[in-house]
């Protein structure tokens, strides 16, 4: 006599329930991320699928793999709790939907296959090793998002090894063919909700990381380096440095708060006698007296800090009122390895765009960065150059960093391809706890 559904469920459930508790004993590290998932028996998916609030599983496929290897179901539970520790089921966007789910799949057995804990560890087919290999060669960042973009270029090589990777269903991860507009609003606003969460989740596996297992070596592992990349605080470049302007004063006449009531009042009251006039300055917001230092020690390329150099420029121009800059006095750009190597002030718009047309690297020397702000305490006591509204250091981050803060904000910025194992210079113990860090993606 064969089983009845309820209990094929309950025995799914008991299978799913032993491969947590293995994952649990085995990478205590991850318990946030692997207790996330409810688990669902559902018997219209093929054999695991996940909604990032759900893990629903077939239960006599369930049972058919376990019996094949205990490791599988483990494996496949892992596999779907990353993609919602990564939130791919929220990221997918214009992207080919099919692409989209190899990349995703990839990235996610990737990690896996790199894990040495026995409860996931099998061998890894040759043909799929060498693809993983491959792909995170290439790949500035092991992320879904960089795999997709590597396999829009080798659809064909990556597609034949399609079933080496594809372990669940990824169908409930898009609402896009929802005809019900209520629901599909619905389900936008728990997608959002749950994203957030795995958020958090996967800023506290991080922590926990870094903190209590590095012991394990954890942290040179794709897990954590994919970790490092998600967490990282997405912000603007040109967003950020507007947090250093300051209000300043130009002389123009400001239209915009001028009143024309009481000027006209005044005109009528008494002829030709304007009771007031258009004030002949205006307040703007603007950055002033700023340093931008480059590193040439020879770790950046020529076209990576021209990409920064223009960046830069948009929001020293922007909303410029004067055919000077919209900092009011000027910009110093300092190229500096172990030693000062060129100094060019500027104080307008057309000498810094000549700047960056006719730039060279100068020096590929070691890296110190006190030489330059020992350069700038000097001249600022000298009086040739005034007090620095704030600094920002493009570097690799690898050198001598000054002990005590300067009397200005300072950013050191990191070109994000520099670091393709996600390992930046900030989260090391050189780096000062007074400086602001920034990674920019040039």
């Amino acid at each position: 006599m064969g089983r009845s559904n309820k209990e094929w469920e309950n025995l799914g459930l008991k299978i799913f329930n032993a491969a947590k508790n293995e994952l649990y004993l085995s990478m205590r590290y991850l318990y946030l991320a692997i207790d996330g998932l409810e688990i669902v028996a559902d018997m219209r998916v093929d054999f695991l699928a996940t909604d990032g609030g759900k893990l629903y599983f077939l239960p006599m496929m369930a049972a058919e793999k376990y019996m094949e290897n205990p490791l599988i179901i483990n494996r496949a539970y892992l596999h779907s709790v990353l993609h919602c520790l990564f939130g791919h089921m929220y990221k997918r966007e214009k992207r080919d939907e099919d692409l989209w789910n190899l990349a995703c799949d990839i990235m996610v057995e990737g990690i896996i296959d790199e894990m040495e804990a026995k409860s996931v560890t099998m061998v890894v087919p040759p043909l799929k090793e060498e693809a993983e290999v491959r792909i995170a060669r290439e790949c500035k960042i092991f992320s879904a998002e960089y795999i997709y973009d590597y396999l829009k270029k080798n659809k064909e090589d990556i597609l034949a090894l399609e079933n080496y990777f594809k372990v669940d269903d990824h169908s409930l991860w898009d609402n896009e063919n929802n005809d019900d507009k209520e629901a599909k609003n619905d389900k936008q606003e728990d997608n959002a909700r749950e994203e957030e969460l795995w958020k958090d989740v996967s800023t506290k596996i991080q922590t926990e990381i870094e903190t209590y297992s590095r012991s394990i070596g954890i942290e040179n592992t794709r897990l954590y380096q994919s970790l490092v990349t998600r967490n990282r605080e997405k912000v603007s470049y040109t967003d950020f440095l507007r947090k250093f302007k300051e209000p300043v004063e130009e002389i123009k006449l400001d239209f915009e708060t001028f009143d024309y009531g009481f000027y006209n009042y005044g005109l009528r009251l008494y002829g030709n006698m304007p009771l007031i006039e258009e004030p002949e300055y205006r307040v703007s917001e603007a950055v002033k007296n700023f340093v931008v230092v480059i590193d040439t020690s020879g770790s950046v390329s020529r076209e990576i800090v021209t990409a920064f150099l223009e960046e830069t420029v948009n929001i020293l121009t922007e909303e410029s009122v004067t055919e000077d800059f919209g900092i009011t006095r000027e910009c110093v750009i300092i190229q500096c390895d172990n030693q000062i190597q060129d100094v060019k002030v500027l104080h307008n718009k057309e000498e810094l765009e000549h700047y960056i047309k006719e730039f060279e690297i100068i020096g590929r020397g070691g890296t110190d960065f006190r030489v330059a702000f020992s350069y700038i305490a000097d001249e600022v006591k000298e009086g040739r150059m005034s007090k620095p509204s704030g600094l920002i250091y493009f570097t690799d981050g690898y050198g001598i960093y000054p002990e005590a803060k300067p009397e200005y904000d300072v950013v050191f910025v990191f070109p994000e391809t520099a670091y393709p194992d996600g390992k930046f210079p900030y989260m090391s113990g050189e780096f000062p706890v007074w400086a602001m860090h920034l990674v920019m993606d040039v």
